[in-house]
């Protein structure tokens, strides 16, 4: 199983969106107009998309509701092109042989007919019906880094639903394109195949093919909810110790006593309770409770909980730590834990290796040293005292 995340802030405009409205890559109007003859530049997006993927069998075994199904993806690089910016149609016409096509269009005069053509030239020869093409970037922006999962998000809604969403603001096409093969075909009985296109700055191509067989979830019949419907609910829980269970119950207890939601139905809440709770990690002290409503939670999930046992021995954890490299480091970091004798001789052993490397410069003086007057931005001096100070921490933490 992985989780598959995609997210695009723009904390620091000054980055990315100066130098791309400098090279004319965003719209004036911060606007994509996909496909259509206002088509000059994107608009930068910003949002965060999560997606849990499983091998279909696995997925199949354990119950899941599936969304959709990937059956195939693919990746590939343009090479030669006129600029690195600009797509190649052939490349992209290697990568995708199918029929919706949820597309990149980013909404740019050069690289929405060649995307078109791209997929012209893969349907023109196989195909009587026309095709449905679009792209959510002319509803949400470019998400940059998480707009293939945007687009991934609207395909799967888009075979559920059986309904294609037009392109937002879509007033006539652009005049480059050759719309002669791309349209809408009928709906039959038989599974769809969308297609998800994606394409980078420099020249790499994404490509996925997912399928929906008539609007039902490919392990029985899809609900619009997509929630269970049991009146019983079993209520999992686990902790590292016996009384880490009796915290958990007791806690759940005293939350839904003093909290209550009135746009969703109490089974509703209960059934996404119970999958929440199962599909924690399994730790060695475990119990449960059956419910058949939030009243049972409320005031006696406590006394309904089954004896608490002890399902695997207690092991002892492991811990590890991850050293950061540079970029975020400040001045005088670290400053009030040279109190501590540990950490003030740990420093102490690093500045002799740092005066084994020839530096002319002391560890102490420079994190002493207030904002105006440090160095510590520079590569040479930034490395070095980010791992000093993270190897004292750690002996600290050992003391």
């Amino acid at each position: 199983m992985s989780l598959v995340c995609g997210s695009n802030t723009y904390l620091t405009p000054e980055c990315m969106s100066f130098p791309l409205s400098n090279a004319s890559f965003l719209c004036p109007d911060a606007r994509s107009y996909s496909f259509d003859h206002k088509a000059n530049g994107y608009a930068r997006g910003e949002g965060y998309v999560f997606v849990l993927g499983k091998p279909l069998a696995a997925a199949l075994r354990d119950g899941d509701t599936i969304r959709a199904v990937i059956r195939t993806t693919g990746v590939n690089q343009d090479g030669r092109t006129p600029s690195i910016t600009q797509p190649s149609a052939n490349a992209q016409v290697e990568l995708i042989k199918n029929e919706y096509v949820e597309a990149h269009g980013t909404g740019t005069p050069v690289g929405d007919p060649i995307e078109a053509t791209a997929i012209g030239q893969v349907f023109r020869p196989h195909r009587t019906r026309r095709l449905w093409i679009g792209s959510v970037k002319s509803n949400i922006g470019h998400l940059e880094v998480a707009s293939g999962l945007a687009g991934l998000l609207k395909t799967v809604l888009s075979l559920e639903k059986g309904f294609i969403p037009p392109i937002a603001d879509f007033q006539k096409e652009n005049p480059a394109i050759d719309t002669d093969e791309l349209g809408n075909g009928p709906k039959t009985n038989r599974a769809r195949v969308n297609v998800l296109q994606a394409n980078g700055k420099s020249h790499a191509n994404g490509h996925a093919n997912g399928l929906d067989n008539n609007g039902v979830h490919s392990n029985g019949e899809m609900n619009d909810d997509h929630g269970p419907h049991a009146t019983y609910a079993v209520l999992a829980f686990s902790a590292a110790g016996e009384d880490g269970v009796q915290r958990q119950t007791s806690a759940l207890e005293d939350y839904f006593a003093t909290h209550s939601r009135s746009d969703i139905s109490a089974q509703h809440i209960l059934n996404y309770l119970a999958n929440t709770l199962g599909r924690r990690s399994l730790i060695c002290w475990r119990g449960f409770a059956v419910v058949n409503s939030l009243e049972d939670v409320k005031g006696r999930l406590c006394k309904s909980l089954s004896p608490v046992i002890c399902a695997s021995p207690s092991k002892t954890p492991e811990l590890s730590f991850v050293f950061t490299c540079r970029g975020a480091q400040y001045a005088r970091m670290g400053i009030n834990l040279i109190q501590y004798p540990v950490f003030q001789e740990s420093l102490v052993e690093c500045e002799k290796y740092i005066r084994d490397l020839d530096r002319d410069w002391s560890l102490f003086a420079e994190l002493r040293k207030p904002q105006e007057e440090s160095s510590i931005d520079m590569p040479s001096m930034s490395q070095p005292l980010c791992t000093a100070l993270q190897v004292a921490i750690v002996d600290l933490f050992r003391s």
